[in-house]
């Protein structure tokens, strides 16, 4: 009997490690698809490119960011903190592929509205959401995680909206139809406040215990987080029964109520952590474009809605989207994430990009050139962040996948799993602040 050791191979990476981990595939619709998108339209207008319909370009281009964009990056995030909330093994590769190819249906469906039936662009588009809040509810509900199955009654709503936006988008002119984009905007401000308002003063909180910064703890605001959450909730429920005025006031009170909770954040601590940085940066444009928005309707003369709600469509949503999703690409030192090259320039471009759009309106005669250009940063900004994380596409994922290894002060008693030196299950860091 052979008594030596046997030598440990390293392990062999291949295709089913990117169908293991949620965040590969469905981040990487999420990137390809944010360029893709406005590369057609309105990029493509300007080289002759024919344009996509659901309606009227226009519509096609907010459902594509909502609902595509958007949808992509929720999938990718959701389904990579689920085992960390619930223990539960992760997703199956079998269900992950459903999954993405109902993403990719509906964005070819979208694509060809002119000649696909609406009950056919409808189904498809809504299977992706009711997909994803199938799998949460079922996953959390088994576990008796009721607080986290409201993610998946989330994503069915979704799926539910995103059939009305499909209907009146066929029948309903553009401007007519900025009130329901209004309150889908607003939704996913919803979900950004829920996750970003937890998430990212703990990131920062446990990024400042590891470098021993002096000061006062990180506060979370939580009490006026929670009461964000209730004025938004009111806002939606405001506007869906037509008290537009009512919705109006509670909104600039929310978005005031937000810039209250972060003021406990440290934020201007955090300029040597490019990753924290872009998390406080998406965060504010939240509060920034919920006042801006709720001053506008009542003062509508002053600058077009429409414009403006691209400070939380392109700062806050995308900006959050890009902060998170970033993470995953990032560099692991000793236990903590270091921002990459193609993150850093991404993050600025589309930072500029925000106040380029926001700034078109104020120039009229060449508004449609600044558009233009800051289309082009978009673009350029998401093409940066998809060139740090294509290498890391078919290698093991690294857990946890969105944070690095988590800290307490000297002074508590770490937990067992903090100081075992075992790996954190996927998500965690991240996702057990949730």
């Amino acid at each position: 009997m052979n008594s030596q050791p046997r030598a440990i191979l390293p392990r062999r990476t291949s295709g089913n490690d990117f169908w293991r981990s949620p965040h590969k595939p469905l981040f990487l619709c999420c990137f390809v698809w944010a360029a893709l998108a406005i590369g057609w339209w309105p990029l493509g207008a300007e080289i002759g490119l024919p344009a996509p319909e659901i309606g009227s370009p226009v519509h096609w281009h907010v459902h594509e960011l909502l609902f595509g964009f958007g949808g992509a990056a929720l999938g990718g995030y959701l389904l990579t903190a689920l085992p960390s909330w619930t223990a539960a093994k992760p997703m199956g590769r079998g269900c992950l592929r459903i999954l993405v190819l109902f993403w990719v249906l509906a964005r070819l469906t979208a694509a060809f509205a002119g000649v696909v039936p609406l009950a056919v662009i409808g189904a498809t588009n809504a299977a992706y959401f009711f997909g994803l809040g199938a799998v949460i509810m079922r996953v959390t509900l088994k576990v008796r995680l009721y607080r986290k199955a409201g993610f998946g009654i989330a994503m069915l709503g979704l799926g539910c909206a995103e059939i009305a936006y499909l209907r009146f988008a066929a029948l309903t002119p553009h401007d007519a139809l900025i009130p329901i984009g209004t309150v889908a905007v607003l939704c996913f401000c919803l979900l950004i406040i829920v996750v970003g308002g937890r998430a990212v003063p703990a990131f920062t909180r446990n990024w400042m215990l590891r470098m021993e910064r002096a000061g006062p703890q990180v506060d979370d605001g939580s009490r006026a987080c929670v009461l964000a959450v209730f004025l938004l909730i009111f806002v939606l429920v405001c506007l869906l029964v037509a008290k537009d005025a009512l919705a109006h006031i509670a909104m600039i009170v929310c978005g005031l109520t937000l810039l209250r909770s972060m003021r406990g954040w440290r934020s201007t601590h955090t300029l040597a952590n490019p990753l924290l940085v872009s998390l406080h940066l998406a965060y504010l444009w939240v509060p920034i474009g919920m006042v801006a928005v709720g001053l506008l309707g009542l003062f509508p003369n002053a600058y077009p809605l429409s414009s403006a709600l691209h400070a939380i469509t392109v700062g806050a949503m995308s900006g959050m989207i890009m902060a998170i999703a970033g993470r995953a690409a990032a560099r692991r030192k000793r236990g903590e994430l270091q921002a990459r090259q193609g993150f850093i320039v991404g993050v600025s471009l589309l930072w500029v990009a925000t106040w380029v759009r926001l700034a078109a309106p104020m120039f009229s005669e060449s508004s449609g050139q600044i558009i233009i250009v800051a289309a082009v940063m978009w673009c350029l900004s998401w093409a940066a962040l998809l060139a740090d994380f294509l290498p890391g596409l078919f290698q093991p994922s690294p857990h946890p996948v969105l944070s690095g290894e988590k800290h307490r002060p000297p002074d508590r008693e770490a937990d067992a799993s903090e100081v075992s030196g075992h790996p954190a299950p996927v998500g965690a860091g991240c996702d057990k602040v949730l």
